[in-house]
């Protein structure tokens, strides 16, 4: 209960900001020296300091200055760039970098999952919080930017039955990537950290920290804000998704915020928990500088995020017993994201997605707002008066099964466009070389499903594919029969699970092994999302009533505790 109703005596907080209880800051590692010193951030100690562009010496893989990748970067800064991680050997034609074409049209395949049920409810009652704090998770550890100069697009069928005959392709084009400084085979590359540290919320540049920092956030240590009590507007043309000189559009740490509402109001109810614990922090120690109130505020953000998502939401997703217990930093685990889980294993949330977002304004008057209408629409928050309507429905909605399926606003309209994001899936794993689900399992030591039979949907599948060594990843993972009382497969189980285990035990500044202060560590391991979204409601106590479990949802009949 210390979360819930946290004494904000805050004793281990009146020590200077180099107190062993707070580990170097993370949010700094993707710029400059100077920058880096700036933010308030120092470099990670060990084999994990990039130092090199040799993956076999360097767990990261930075490239030089001089190399290709660092021609990509976004406009704002000096960035640092991480490559991702390959553990499966790469699927490439040339075996280099060359796209593998002799497989079935993405589009075609995309169509033969076309016909999605109205409905599929999520059998274990998963909500849309599942798949809504699954995306902000991903914006924190993963942003691969694509080239224009290097285009992909994927051919549209003739006579398609659902895309205007005047569309002859979906846009897409390759991702960003370096060749392997021993074997050239094609690396992609993120502009990201896979850390969890936060940087959705403080961004990865010091030019979007600055202008995320309030005004007086020297004096109070704050996050800027707009109203009401909503994230600042893009009034200094930084980059974002969605237009970057649009000032309609919010600015958050990470580009992509506004990209639909659920991730806009994830995006505010962490700059709110900033806020609340800044507020906090002031008031108990009034000693303290605006800049040390921020960096122990982030510290404790961070933290927060990272017991959410190891506590949570993972075992939400993959199981209690998916990942094993914390034991310490391992000086010898490359933390990197791994390729086929940033194009295809967590990609797992665009089948979870409904035809639209509930809104429940609290008196019992429900409505919807439908998918389409909520990309790149921070006006909706602004007409609803907050984030508290979405957050209840969030909760309290049920998501779709996990399988192929994806709705028609995100299969055939993406963003108000002729877009098709399963297609998309499809092709940006064959961009990325990853090989077909089958040798996957192989190297994981699974057997292969040799028959259509083996896998759900068999029908969908033997229509698009010759044989089930052609079945492309994304579709794979998403169609192999689910492990029982779990939403999905062995595959993706396991990938996901090892994956997330590195990135955990790779950190040093995981919040385990960093915080040494007893009082703020309880306090960490006190803290659940629903306490994050119950201080952070649009108006004092009308989020009292959340579930103490967010991303399930017990008792259908229930929608509150």
């Amino acid at each position: 209960m210390i979360a819930r109703n946290p004494i904000i005596k805050l004793c281990f907080l009146s020590l200077c900001v180099g107190d062993a209880a707070f580990a170097p800051d993370n949010a700094g590692k993707s710029l400059d020296a100077k920058s880096r010193k700036d933010a308030g951030a120092t470099e990670r100690p060990g084999p994990h300091k990039i130092q090199s562009t040799n993956a076999t010496t360097n767990p990261i893989g930075l490239p030089t200055p001089t190399s290709k990748a660092n021609k990509f970067p976004p406009k704002e800064d000096d960035l640092r760039i991480f490559m991702l991680l390959r553990e499966e050997r790469a699927s490439y034609s040339d075996g280099l970098s060359a796209m593998d074409f002799d497989r079935p049209n993405a589009r075609d395949i995309s169509n033969a999952f076309g016909n999605v049920p109205s409905s599929m409810p999520n059998s274990l009652g998963a909500t849309d919080m599942l798949w809504a704090f699954g995306q902000f998770v991903n914006h924190d550890i993963s942003e691969v930017l694509s080239n224009d100069r290097d285009p992909c697009h994927i051919p549209v069928p003739l006579n398609d039955p659902f895309l205007d005959g005047n569309v002859k392709s979906i846009p897409m084009n390759r991702s960003n990537s370096v060749p392997d400084s021993i074997t050239g085979i094609s690396q992609q590359i993120s502009m990201i950290s896979p850390f969890v540290d936060a940087e959705n919320v403080y961004g990865n540049t010091l030019s979007r920290l600055q202008f995320i920092r309030a005004d007086d956030s020297s004096v109070t240590g704050r996050l800027r804000t707009s109203g009401p009590n909503l994230l600042p507007k893009n009034t200094n043309g930084l980059s974002n998704r969605g237009g970057d000189a649009s000032s309609d559009l919010f600015l958050a740490g990470d580009i992509r915020a506004n990209e639909n509402l659920a991730l806009t109001v994830s995006h505010t109810l962490w700059i709110r928990e900033h806020n609340y614990w800044a507020d906090k922090l002031r008031v108990a120690h009034p000693e303290l500088s605006g800049d040390d109130i921020f960096k122990k505020t982030k510290v404790i953000i961070q933290a927060e995020m990272q017991k959410v998502i190891y506590d949570e939401f993972l075992p939400a997703l993959l199981g209690d017993d998916a990942i094993p217990p914390y034991n310490g930093f391992k000086l010898d685990v490359d933390p990197r994201l791994e390729n086929v889980v940033s194009s295809c294993a967590f990609r797992i949330g665009h089948s979870m997605v409904g035809p639209a977002l509930l809104v429940d304004y609290g008196n019992r008057t429900i409505g919807g707002l439908s998918l389409e209408d909520s990309f790149f629409a921070p006006s909706q928050l602004e007409r609803t008066g907050g984030i508290d309507a979405f957050l209840r429905g969030m909760v309290n909605n049920v998501c779709q099964e996990v399988d192929p399926f994806i709705v028609p606003a995100m299969r055939n309209h993406l963003f108000n466009n002729q877009f098709d994001l399963l297609a998309i899936n499809i092709e940006r794993a064959r961009d990325h070389g990853i090989p077909d689900f089958n040798s996957i399992r192989a190297s994981l030591g699974f057997e292969k499903l040799d028959n259509f039979d083996d896998f759900l949907f068999s029908q969908e599948l033997a229509s698009v594919y010759s044989d089930t060594d052609q079945i492309d990843c994304w579709i794979g993972m998403n169609s192999e029969p689910r492990l029982e009382g779990l939403m999905l497969g062995e595959t993706q189980r396991v990938v996901l699970a090892r994956n997330f285990a590195n990135i955990r035990d790779g950190d040093v500044n995981f919040y385990k092994n960093s915080i040494t202060d007893p009082e703020l560590l309880a306090l960490i391991e006190g803290t659940t999302l629903a306490d994050v979204i119950r201080r952070n409601s649009d108006n004092p106590g009308s989020l009292d009533d959340v579930r103490d479990e967010i991303f399930i949802l017990r008792n259908k009949d229930s929608l509150f505790s």
